[in-house]
């Protein structure tokens, strides 16, 4: 089965919470109020909060797992599912090196996505500041890369049209050693 493109999963992120603030945007005062973290604002709109565990628990999120706790969205993808992979090369240096670049190449991807969120909270008159994205690669239960990505100040390019650097990375870092 082919890997969801993690992009499309933050999108799919941002996609509920919008649809979620043109039903919540009616019933707020003028007046910035509610709760401090994105994860108790989630967690007081259960209508979100299911549909994401829904896409979760349905595998459209496969191979990826998605949590947010505080201020941060995580995603976690775990590398022992990656055919071919060993726990050796997972944790090896050159793999190391090819997801942090990959993730490097994608800064502004993953700091636009923690933009549009803040936005987008903040259109359903709820401040929440500080909304970041982190990205962890892990096998088994190891950290093997993470990355951790703040909301741009300037307009960073539109999340879609980065490339899908992270998991090709990582497939090709497979491939590769497999030929040597």
């Amino acid at each position: 089965m082919r890997r969801i493109n993690k992009l499309a999963i933050l999108l799919m992120v941002i996609a509920l919470f919008s649809a979620m603030m043109m039903t919540a945007c009616g019933s707020k005062s003028a007046e910035k109020s509610g709760p401090t973290t994105l994860e108790s604002f989630i967690n007081e709109h259960p209508d979100v909060k299911s549909e994401l565990d829904k896409k979760v628990a349905d595998g459209e999120t496969s191979g990826v797992a998605i949590e947010i706790k505080g201020n941060d969205i995580i995603y976690t993808y775990d590398l022992s599912g990656v055919k071919d992979m060993t726990e050796e090369f997972a944790k090896s240096d050159d793999l190391k090196e090819a997801l942090q670049t990959a993730l490097d190449s994608q800064a502004d991807a993953f700091r636009s996505v923690a933009s549009r969120m803040e936005s987008v909270v903040n259109d359903a008159d709820v401040e929440i500041k500080g909304i970041r994205v982190v990205v962890n690669y892990v096998y088994g239960d190891e950290v093997v890369v993470s990355g951790t990505f703040e909301p741009s100040d300037e307009a960073a390019a539109p999340a879609e049209e980065a490339p899908e650097a992270t998991e090709e990375a990582a497939e090709e870092a497979v491939e590769e050693e497999g030929s040597n």
